[in-house]
């Protein structure tokens, strides 16, 4: 004989939304709900409130868990599990709904609702009259009408989803908004032919604040630190308002917002693309597509403004690309193995041949920089002042005359016709690599015009978005190679003058990598210091002037140099032979 069931019962309602409070709001929900209980005699646990929740998805729902745990608490007390209708329960489907009403039914609790659809379970009669029970003799008269409700419940959350989904992924691709704007922004409603669409519109009071952060951030004379002192304290900045609403989601029980802006809040901001007019995000395949609206700053702007941490690439046509850590030229940064104020590190000590280090020890009254090496030899040390004496003196020494001069530029202009050669032979093999991407391009979007396969369409889509891409990359580095008559110009220029004044062409003191780089190239190898001292350091071949020149109308007679401070009868340290032929 079956336990006579409590009369005592936990309630429920629930909407999706709160846009279905058009239809049947959860007021009228709890009314029916009560009343069916008043009428079943069902007492309503706890203290007669029928908990009410906006919540969609398939999840288990808070107010659900809640009453488990009710449940658990308190054996024995709960007879029922009253509900408005099954989609209201559940729109998991069939298998979703009986796992939630068998563990309802192992606490001893009866699920039904207010249309009387859902009977209580009960064992066969054959079986009850021997008094055995089995779970498969168990069963409800409304077993088949259950399933095919709840079956259908999940079918209409499928259809809504099948109907909306798609198009706002469409829309999206398409760079229309969908969802709520980002701060500075606001929805605005457009016409596009006979419908409606979103897109993003300067909000009048808030975008302000958005472009002075921009601006601010790209003039790269504020830290983020200081922007936040001057948006926060200066201008008033606060975050936008929003409501708060309780975990059932059924009435608003505070505001949030209101605050100052934060570090990690200003980051998300500037690194936003939608301020720069450009989407990106799963629904676009994490690919960048150019927004329906204008940004609120420019492409070249948002760029300055995250400095190479994130950077927008362009490629015309509304092609993008987002690059991460890009860095248009290398850094150089400063640290103490590249001490500004020790410039000539890159001169290299007499005893081992490694290259100087720079300190400067200090005493009683006054420190003392001095470049020195004690690599396991005896202490080799030089103060910074008689290094830069030293340097300046032996490039003040170098001596050119005009035949020289002559003779170096024509091998340079000989060079650079050869280099201009090979750019030519670069640029005609890009030319060709581009008529094939653009060969491949036109067949593809052939085929793809031509083919009625939605799979073989979306391939060729793909493929084809590929190739256009690789058509824009290809013509920036077609356009990137040509080596022109005022190149050649610009180049004989600056060796002329690094011949004409070395030591104002060769010495940078304020970068010590670029010193390091300008020594090796002047030099056949890194100078010694002794070297330097005594006049006897080894040029590279193109600036020393102590080696002979053939010419057509000289052969005969060869032009020498020599450095000045070095005795006559004294050879100089390399010579070479250059002919040139007309």
């Amino acid at each position: 004989m079956e336990k006579e069931r409590p009369k005592t019962c936990l309630a429920s309602a629930r909407i999706s939304s709160q846009q279905q409070m058009a239809g049947e709001s959860l007021d009228d929900q709890v009314r029916v709900i009560k009343n069916f209980a008043e009428h079943r005699g069902l007492e309503i646990l706890p203290d007669g409130v029928v908990a009410v929740e906006v919540f969609t998805g398939t999840k288990r729902r808070p107010v659900y868990e809640e009453h488990i745990q009710y449940i658990k608490d308190n054996p024995g007390k709960v007879g029922y599990y009253l509900i408005r209708y099954i989609d209201r329960f559940t729109r998991g489907g069939a298998s979703n709904y009986q796992d939630l009403k068998k563990e309802l039914t192992d606490l001893g609790v009866a699920l039904i609702d207010t249309n009387g659809i859902i009977q209580e379970s009960r064992n066969m009669q054959e079986l009850a009259e021997l008094g055995f029970q089995y779970d498969w003799s168990v069963e409800s008269p409304s077993d088949m009408t259950e399933i095919m409700l709840a079956t259908t419940a999940k079918q209409e959350r499928d259809t809504i989803l099948k109907r909306t989904i798609p198009k706002q992924i469409a829309y999206t691709q398409k760079g229309f908004q969908i969802g709520r704007p980002d701060d500075g922004y606001v929805n605005y409603r457009t016409q596009v032919g006979t419908q409606i669409r979103f897109i993003q519109a300067s909000d009048p009071e808030r975008a302000p604040f958005i472009k002075k952060i921009f601006e601010m951030r790209a003039d790269g004379k504020y830290t983020d630190q200081e922007i936040l002192k001057i948006v926060n304290d200066d201008l008033g900045f606060r975050t936008k308002k929003f409501h708060r609403w309780n975990k059932k989601h059924t009435e608003i029980i505070g505001e949030g917002g209101g605050h100052k802006l934060q570090i990690k809040q200003l980051q998300r901001i500037y690194q936003r693309l939608s301020y720069a007019g450009i989407l990106c995000e799963k629904w676009t395949h994490n690919k960048p597509i150019k927004a329906q609206w204008e940004g609120l700053v420019s492409i070249e702007l948002w760029n300055k403004a995250n400095r190479g941490k994130i950077y927008i690439k362009e490629y015309g046509d509304d092609l993008f690309e987002i690059l991460y850590d890009y860095k248009t030229e290398k850094p150089v940064f400063l640290r103490l193995r590249n001490n500004p104020e020790y410039p000539f590190k890159c001169v290299t000590c007499p005893e081992c041949g490694s290259a100087l280090k720079g300190s400067a020890p200090r005493g009683r009254k006054e420190t003392y920089p001095r470049y020195h090496c004690e690599r396991g030899h005896k202490a080799f040390s030089v103060s910074r002042q008689q290094m830069d004496d030293t340097v300046q003196t032996f490039m003040q020494n170098v001596d050119y005359d005009e035949d020289y001069l002559k003779v170096l530029e024509e091998v340079l202009v000989r060079k650079l016709r050869k280099r201009q050669q090979d750019v030519v032979q670069e640029s005609k093999n890009l030319n060709e690599r581009v008529a094939l991407l653009k060969s491949q391009q036109e067949n593809t979007l052939r085929t793809l015009l031509s083919t009625e396969s939605v799979v073989v369409k979306t391939m060729l889509e793909k493929e084809l978005e590929k190739i256009v891409l690789d058509v824009k990359k290809a013509e920036s580095v077609r356009f990137s190679v040509d080596l022109t008559e005022d190149n050649i110009v610009e180049l004989v220029g600056y060796a002329r003058k690094i011949v004409e004044s070395p030591e104002k062409a060769l010495i940078d003191k304020g970068n010590p990598l670029r010193q390091k780089q300008l020594f090796r190239l002047f030099f056949d190898d890194l100078p010694t210091y002794t070297e330097l001292d005594s006049g006897t350091a080894k040029k590279r071949f193109l600036f020393n002037r102590n080696f002979i020149v053939e010419t057509p109308t000289n052969s005969k007679e060869s032009h020498q140099g020599r450095l000045s401070g070095i005795e006559p009868e004294s050879k100089a340290p390399q010579t070479s032979v250059l002919t040139v032929t007309p």
